[in-house]
């Protein structure tokens, strides 16, 4: 009798309905899993390497999913109703918390094992940062991405400003860049695969790609009549302005 195909990381895909999340074998659109937080999501965001599946509710639960054994690797309610959004670096180590409060939480998650032998994470809060802006008022965040050297941090906020920080594991975060383009809330950011560009996408209906390194205005600016809510991924064409349907992979 053959044996079944050995899931690999990257394999597999998830989306969230309110308190619901699905996850699906990506090589033939098969549900696979399922299950329930105690609030609706706010975000969730896979792993660089695709391994491991962060789920932020808006209750404050935190959940880290393993996509090659579907089970759980961490749960707990480490967050207040605040928080907007999480991600994960690409090794699964460290894990990035924003809130509508401009409270930033840096996390450290050690992998331990059962003596049962099932693997899991605890969650070990290394830096919590009140990001304001220049009148002292706390910055509302809505998004968050993690370059793949885990150098640099990218947030976006809901009145449309973005920033950059440099992500030290001694010293916490410090603000390098403030991009100003969209005017509306940003409702997701994505690091391309070297970490020079993010890709941002906003209810002001544009895209936008922008330099990490130097900072500045947009590198590219993509419009579309209906609302963006995520970027396509990365590499995006060499061209100036355009339509977001057009970078899509139909």
């Amino acid at each position: 009798m053959a044996s079944a195909p050995q899931v690999r990381a990257g394999q597999r895909s998830a989306a969230a309905k309110r308190a619901q999340v699905t996850i699906w074998d990506a090589r033939n659109a098969t549900e696979v899993a399922g299950y329930t937080l105690p609030g609706n999501l706010k975000s969730i965001t896979f792993s660089g390497d695709g391994k491991l599946l962060l789920n932020v509710s808006n209750e404050g639960t935190v959940l880290i999913t393993d996509m090659i054994s579907l089970k759980e690797r961490a749960r707990d309610i480490i967050a207040d109703t605040f928080i907007s959004a999480g991600a994960i670096t690409i090794d699964g180590k460290k894990m990035i918390l924003v809130s509508r409060n401009g409270v930033i939480n840096i996390w450290d998650l050690p992998v331990e094992q059962s003596g049962g032998g099932q693997i899991f994470n605890r969650y070990v809060k290394m830096f919590e940062i009140q990001d304001e802006d220049d009148e002292g008022r706390p910055s509302p965040m809505t998004c968050v991405a993690i370059s793949p050297n885990v150098k640099r941090v990218f947030v976006g906020m809901s009145g449309g400003l973005c920033k950059v920080f440099e992500l030290s594991m001694t010293e916490g975060l410090s603000v390098i860049h403030i991009l100003s383009g969209h005017t509306s809330v940003v409702c997701s950011c994505s690091f391309s695969s070297d970490g020079q560009r993010v890709a941002t996408a906003a209810l002001d209906h544009t895209l936008k790609v922008w330099d990490v390194k130097r900072g500045g205005k947009p590198l590219n600016s993509f419009e579309d009549p209906t609302e963006v809510r995520a970027p396509p991924p990365f590499p995006l064409p060499p061209v100036r302005t355009g339509h977001v349907s057009s970078l899509l992979p139909y």
